[in-house]
């Protein structure tokens, strides 16, 4: 279920903007996995549409488990009012302090689209067709429903690529379209996520050895260290190789 906020105040947007450190209309969804409805948010880019007026600003929004019940709106997504949905989201958020501000300057229109999600359904190689299928002369296929390797459907790029590759194999014209971005031989992701990594153990490093030096005493302080040490070890391992795992895992072919 998706759903549009029109807001005519500064409040979200600024939230936002310090929730997620980035400016409006720049950054990429924000979800919420923790929500029932697991919601997910996009402020767009000002304007998004023509005649937007300065210091209105739109957030587009949908949730994945309309069927569930949420956590401060004790009903099911899909029957909720667009008022209901805003409330929960900001709830959410926890915008406490900017909720009335919020609530008296937009306003949340809700839409059901029950088979929105039918791209992302498993599937074989043989269920979709490619741009031009084996054997064809004179036909083409474009948009969503064409099988093209290694990108991923509901993108504006998805359906662009299509036919792009379409002109060039049906009519011989125009280049190759670039390769698909593969973000796991992208050295700028990979030191990303070595980041993220040695952020999660210095953290984990830190309260295990604040708890020890509690529970054990400043006598046991050797053995503090030489643990605190060890769980360091243990935590970059962990997730060093669940990051490998991952790594493999979008190297496999889906078919």
């Amino acid at each position: 279920m998706t759903f549009t906020i029109t807001t005519k105040g500064p409040e979200f947007i600024e939230a936002m903007s310090a929730l997620t450190q980035s400016e409006a209309g720049s950054g990429g969804l924000v979800t919420l996995k923790d929500s029932p409805w697991v919601l997910s948010l996009s402020i767009l880019h000002h304007p998004e549409v023509i005649g937007q007026p300065p210091g209105t600003n739109i957030v587009w929004g949908y949730g994945l488990y309309p069927e569930r019940k949420g956590d401060f709106v004790p009903k099911r997504m899909h029957e909720c009012t667009g008022e209901q949905i805003l409330k929960e989201t900001l709830r959410q958020l926890r915008f406490d302090n900017e909720f009335d501000a919020i609530m008296a300057s937009s306003i949340c229109i809700p839409c059901d689209l029950p088979y929105v999600n039918n791209v992302w359904l498993p599937c074989r190689r043989a269920d979709r067709p490619r741009p031009v299928p084996e054997g064809a002369t004179n036909l083409a296929l474009i948009g969503q429903y064409v099988e093209v390797p290694r990108d991923i459907v509901f993108t504006i790029e998805y359906s662009a690529r299509t036919a792009w590759e379409a002109v060039r194999l049906l009519l011989g014209r125009g280049p190759e379209p670039p390769p698909v971005y593969q973000g796991q031989y992208d050295p700028t992701a990979l030191k990303a996520l070595g980041k993220k990594v040695l952020m999660y153990v210095a953290d984990k490093m830190d309260t295990f050895v604040t708890e020890a030096v509690k529970s054990a005493g400043k006598e046991t302080g050797k053995w503090v260290v030489r643990l605190a040490v060890w769980g360091v070890l243990g935590a970059l391992l962990f997730k060093a190789g669940d990051a490998i795992l991952q790594w493999i895992h979008g190297l496999r072919s889906p078919f």
